[in-house]
């Protein structure tokens, strides 16, 4: 019985989790999606390489997203 309880009460908190994800009702499905800024390129280039493990950065090859 105490098994059932701790089901039940799992199955409401997953439930109580995904109306948090639905979309508004105010909410245009077709809307456009949000535009991205360019982040400066040192900044980007950065953060891939602090992605890589230390021994591979040095030869690691790059590229820069263009949002547009």
């Amino acid at each position: 019985m105490k098994l059932l309880a701790q089901i039940a009460v799992l199955g409401m908190l997953a439930s109580v989790n995904s109306l948090a994800q639905t979309k508004p009702a105010g909410t245009n499905a077709v809307s456009s999606p949000a535009k991205l800024e360019r982040m400066p390129e040192s900044l980007e280039l950065r953060y891939a390489l602090i992605a890589l493990p230390p021994h591979l950065r040095d030869g690691a090859t790059t590229y820069i997203l263009d949002p547009d």
